[in-house]
């Protein structure tokens, strides 16, 4: 799920958010939509099209009806695995992504890296993980998903990130603003 990083601080912009969309939950899903913010607003998105990779075949239309994104627009503005895996590696090699679903999105990462056939550059935790990991109050989590739970999430990647730094930020897990 992470690459071994020796690296032990991390500047505001190597930290960033990460949230994945998905085909579905099952163990044949896999990514179709990743988006991240930094502490310091950089921001990528983009989809990914499942027909760059012959056995991505997997499509539940729960998931779909979750998150509003067709096989269709994925396969027409959607790019390659192996740009995906690329373009993550070149903007993020070295930092600390942090999600509110590691367990999920970690596990989609590595999906769309192995189909790559490509080794990940950077780290993927959980944001529990970092707040106990940072000796911060574990209360702050609770903070955190009050916060969250006041806002209707998209489920676009982009904006789920925007609202879950936005909800740490309120519970204190990172500062208003970074230079």
């Amino acid at each position: 799920m992470t690459k071994k990083n020796e690296k032990v601080h991390f500047s505001p912009n190597e930290i960033c958010i990460i949230d994945v969309e998905a085909t579905g939950l099952s163990p044949d899903s896999h990514p179709i939509e990743i988006a991240f913010l930094s502490l310091t607003d950089e921001e990528d998105s983009f989809l990914i099209n499942p027909e760059s990779v012959n056995y991505w075949t997997h499509w539940d239309g729960n998931a779909q009806d979750v998150h509003g994104i067709s096989r269709e627009e994925c396969v027409e503005n959607g790019i390659s695995v192996y740009e995906a895996a690329q373009r993550l590696n070149n903007q993020l090699r070295g930092c600390l992504l942090i999600s509110d679903a590691a367990g999920f999105d970690g596990w989609w990462i590595d999906v769309l890296f192995e189909a790559a056939d490509l080794e990940q550059e950077f780290n993927v935790i959980d944001l529990a993980d970092f707040v106990f990991g940072t000796g911060q109050d574990p209360a702050k989590m609770n903070e955190f998903f009050k916060f969250k739970e006041e806002n209707t999430i998209p489920h676009r990647a982009l904006a789920d990130c925007k609202i879950i730094k936005d909800s740490a930020i309120k519970a204190g897990i990172f500062k208003e603003k970074y230079e």
